[in-house]
């Protein structure tokens, strides 16, 4: 399950000039991100700071999906359709 979620006013990537962070990696995997960036023709810092800010759009869209239906599930009647019928008019014949 994904994280709780978190004020995102302060998460937005940066406009021009963001600020510098210390990653440690294991080799192998810096070694194949960089032939990744490489070949789409990007920087690594690039390459990582999109895959990240992918990751947070993400994230906010799964808890903006998850408080949407905690709130759909307050109404028993959410899905807009009318009311629940009768065991004798469910099970009526035509």
């Amino acid at each position: 399950m994904a994280a709780k979620p978190i004020n995102r006013e302060s998460a937005a990537p940066p406009a021009e000039g963001g600020q510098n962070v210390t990653l440690h990696l294991p080799k192998d995997f810096l070694r194949k991100a960089k032939a990744v960036a490489a070949a789409r023709g990007m920087s690594l810092s690039k390459f990582l700071a999109e895959g990240l800010e992918q990751l947070i759009k993400n994230d906010d869209a799964y808890w903006k999906a998850y408080e949407s239906w905690k709130e759909d599930m307050k109404n028993p009647h959410h899905g807009g359709g009318s009311t629940a019928k009768s065991r004798d008019e469910l099970h009526e014949r035509r």
